[in-house]
């Protein structure tokens, strides 16, 4: 099953009406979030938060140091949460064109054992960004898993693997 993508601007009605989320990002700080690479120290995690824009010491967005199915990045939501959906962007310099088309999305309660989440596309992952890089794409999570590690792992990109992301959960 393919779910639509969603303009940014109908992200907040749809989760306000069909969920009890909240966006997680905004209470983390930078040390709750780890990357298998980074391109260098402007293209790491300070960037990685959705509608991040470049700014003082980083760039929009976390750019991989080497694009191959190796890299990924996490956060610790810093409790077990249950997690019912993802938000994507790309790079957010248009003229880089860098986004992830593809990926997994992989859970942990405890850091260690990772479990995949089942995504929309036949083959279990999760469509990524099909437009422009500063669009926002929103995938589901269902059914909610319970989770306090998230890790994404790009499977397809273009140009480079690059992007900013949210994760939702359950509103406690």
């Amino acid at each position: 099953m393919r779910w639509p993508t969603l303009s940014s601007n109908s992200i907040s009605p749809l989760l306000t009406f069909s969920f009890d989320t909240e966006g997680l990002f905004g209470y983390l700080p930078d040390s709750s979030f780890s990357t298998s690479s980074n391109w260098d120290p402007l293209h790491g995690v300070e960037g990685c938060r959705l509608n991040a824009k470049a700014g003082t010491n980083k760039e929009s967005g976390w750019c991989a140091g080497a694009n191959n199915g190796e890299q990924w990045i996490m956060a610790d939501l810093g409790d077990v949460r249950a997690i019912n959906g993802i938000s994507l962007q790309g790079r957010g310099n248009p003229g880089y064109g860098q986004k992830v088309t593809k990926f997994a999305l992989k859970v942990s309660t405890d850091g260690t054992n990772f479990e995949e989440v089942r995504g929309d596309l036949e083959d279990g992952k999760f469509e990524g960004m099909r437009r422009d890089s500063d669009d926002t794409v929103f995938r589901p999570v269902y059914p909610p898993v319970s989770a306090r590690y998230v890790r994404l792992q790009p499977i397809d990109w273009v140009n480079h693997i690059s992007l900013r992301w949210e994760v939702f959960a359950k509103m406690q």
